[in-house]
């Protein structure tokens, strides 16, 4: 097993290792939970094609491992990050190509308090490249969710980072992400996501979509805290899906297809 050390470096300026590595820059800030509807620069596939992976986040590493179609070995990697003192990692997302111009992965890392905590030091978030360079520090949160996907506005590439304080108000921050983007990689999905309903539920959640294309886009159902807890396949001649929620943990949760998101609620 080829083991990677991470070591995470807690710095008063970011690392500029490449010029896409430059500043992340904070544009705006609501007070409210908002989805982009337009243009997906969606190039963040950190798994090779015609393969098999499986991701595990276990105490402070990341270990990833890919099989070819034959299912032999590709890779086997072990991250391992050193979280600020008294936080413990919860979640990793693996993208590529969003904040570098290379093949090599680079992380969203989230971190959470190991004593528990009902104030706004909850959660931490970084975003590293594949040395341990911090890219960005989003600050400290009840809740933080940024997430490995970008938008196109204005012709610029785009960052939603979603914040929760303890009162449960929202936070949706918008920034700029420095690096080039081309037609070809923006997402080939037409489509929209119309308001789910009944919202909030206790069984049964009705999630509809529109898509104008014959592509089926998966749809990915992550917990307010960021972790993934399904993928669903869509369908362009249903143009909803009826998701049972009975079992999941009452919250919030946000549905994603490639990049556009909307809310529902679990009572």
């Amino acid at each position: 097993m080829e083991k990677l050390k991470l070591i995470l470096a807690i710095l008063v300026t970011l690392f500029v290792v490449q010029s896409v590595k430059s500043q992340i820059t904070l544009l705006h800030t609501f007070n409210e939970y908002l989805s982009w509807t337009g243009a997906i620069y969606f190039e963040q596939f950190a798994m090779p094609d015609n393969s098999y992976n499986n991701s595990i986040v276990a105490n402070n590493t990341l270990n990833i491992i890919i099989y070819n179609a034959d299912f032999t070995v590709q890779s086997d990697q072990t991250y391992y990050f050193n979280p600020p003192a008294g936080y413990e990692v919860t979640s990793v997302t693996t993208s590529r190509k969003l904040f570098n111009d290379d093949d090599n992965p680079e992380f969203m890392v989230r971190y959470t308090k190991i004593e528990p905590s009902n104030d706004n030091t909850k959660t931490k978030a970084h975003l590293l490249d594949h040395l341990g360079n911090l890219i960005k520090d989003f600050g400290t949160y009840y809740s933080i969710t940024p997430y490995p996907f970008l938008h196109i506005a204005n012709n610029q590439r785009r960052l939603i980072v979603y914040k929760t304080d303890i009162n449960n108000i929202y936070q949706s921050e918008i920034y700029s992400v420095p690096g080039e983007y081309s037609e070809v990689n923006e997402s080939s999905y037409q489509f929209l996501l119309d308001q789910p309903f009944p919202n909030p539920s206790k069984s049964k959640v009705t999630l509809p979509y529109q898509i104008k294309s014959q592509e089926k886009p998966l749809m990915n159902i992550f917990n307010f805290q960021g972790m993934l807890i399904e993928s669903l396949l869509l369908d362009s001649r249903s143009g909803s899906i009826n998701l049972d929620v009975s079992k999941y943990t009452k919250g919030e949760y946000i549905y994603e297809v490639n990049g556009i998101s909307q809310k529902f609620i679990v009572q």
